[in-house]
């Protein structure tokens, strides 16, 4: 099954950083499940589990957060204003549709605080 096309996955995995953009909930479940990766042919080494960036601000009572300090705010603005070409972050998640649910919450909040994305006007109609 494939939700998302080869190109999208390749922009994810196109450009080396210190830690992959394309993020998933396992890399076993996803090289095994993901249709797109696996016919992306993504290796492990380009995938980041979404729970190794996430640490606690002030130890283990501060809150979580997710730790993206892999130059994605230096590369955001490139070429084209981010429209189909230039680095982006994917999630690729075969586990539990909540657990997507929850990650859609997250980014929305994340994109609205830092004052980034692009509305898709009657989208949600």
């Amino acid at each position: 099954m494939r939700e998302v096309d080869r190109e999208l996955v390749q922009r994810a995995i196109s450009k080396p950083c210190e830690r992959s953009r394309l993020l998933v909930d396992s890399k076993a479940a996803c090289a095994a499940e993901a249709g797109e990766l696996i016919d992306a042919e993504v290796t492990g080494s380009q995938m980041a589990e979404i729970g190794e960036l996430v640490r606690f601000t002030e130890g283990i009572e501060g809150e979580l957060e997710l730790d993206m300090s892999s130059g994605l705010e230096d590369e955001r603005d490139g070429e084209g204003g981010g429209r189909g070409i230039g680095p982006i972050t994917m999630f690729k998640s075969v586990g539990v549709g909540l657990q997507d649910v929850a990650i859609a919450c997250a980014v929305v909040a994340r994109a609205e605080e830092m004052g980034v994305g692009n509305w898709v006007v009657g989208y949600d109609i």
